[in-house]
């Protein structure tokens, strides 16, 4: 009795280290979690999803260079992805030349875990037809004519922040088009209004007294605000009334360095043709602080 209790034990045991090595069969795929951003920082990481997968993006910028910058397009989307054109395999491609403003379907096998995130094991792009838009295209242009006007405001600039949450345009491709801008000069990219970027210590706030009040400066009701490496441009659309046969916008632009230090377009107007392409854009006037 004892021996066959031994014999049982034994073969118990040997069957479970025959389990253990065992390799997953067809019918139990293996899943790969992406890693940990934190551990990864500054390398891409090549993350495979299955396919096949697509996501529709908006073309904010670099059809013409053959380096796309997209944005994840849909409700809730607000991923930012950069595709080179040149490596892509022989028709992947669609026939149309790509154009900034499109809406398009990228196919894809994996993508890198980076900032922006870019794709790998692309098949096929294919174009969204009726949908294009660009906005982007006309606010980058706002923002690179900001830049130009007073250049004294621009220069020593390290950090570049942006608000575009008053522009009709999307949480990815408000993204973008900070991404793009901030890149062009060589800036690190912030993104929030004046006051939250003050509230977050990246502009200092010095406190001002007025003369003879007797105030307590432990609490003052008045700040002088200045952001000595930094420099803050915002686009905010206004309301228009009435009917119009080809779609409108107007909106003011400021580019902001100190509480003395600011420039503006105001009044801006440009239409929307009903293909979806936007005019070059007019200035009602020009203030300077």
């Amino acid at each position: 009795m004892k021996k066959r209790i031994l014999f049982l034990a034994l073969l118990c045991m040997c069957l479970s280290l025959t389990a253990g090595c065992a390799r997953p069969s067809a019918e139990q795929p293996m899943h790969h979690e992406a890693p940990d951003s934190s551990t990864a920082a500054d390398s891409e990481v090549l993350i495979e999803d299955e396919p096949p997968q697509f996501i529709t993006c908006r073309i904010v910028d670099g059809a013409e260079n053959g380096v796309l910058t997209l944005a994840e397009h849909g409700a809730g989307g607000s991923g930012v992805y950069t595709l080179g054109l040149g490596a892509l395999p022989e028709g992947v491609l669609p026939e149309e030349p790509l154009r900034s403003g499109q809406l398009v379907n990228v196919y894809y096998g994996a993508f890198t875990e980076t900032w922006p995130m870019g794709f790998g094991g692309v098949t096929a792009i294919e174009i969204v037809e009726g949908n294009f838009d660009n906005r982007c295209s006309l606010y980058l242009k706002v923002l690179e004519d900001l830049w130009s006007a007073d250049p004294a405001l621009s220069e020593g600039v390290e950090f570049v922040g942006i608000d575009l949450s008053q522009a009709s345009l999307s949480p990815s491709e408000q993204s973008a088009v900070g991404w793009i801008f901030a890149g062009n000069h060589g800036a690190e990219l912030l993104v929030g209004s004046v006051e939250e970027l003050a509230e977050q210590g990246w502009i200092t706030a010095t406190p001002l007294s007025t003369c003879g009040s007797g105030t307590d400066l432990s609490e003052p009701e008045h700040f002088f605000y200045e952001w000595e490496n930094g420099c803050h441009f915002s686009i905010a659309e206004q309301p228009m009334e009435g009917n119009y046969s080809l779609v409108p916008v107007t909106f003011d632009a400021t580019k902001w360095r100190s509480s003395l230090g600011a420039y503006m377009f105001c009044g801006c107007t440009a239409v929307q043709s009903a293909l979806g392409e936007w005019s070059d854009y007019t200035i009602g006037s020009e203030v300077i602080s």
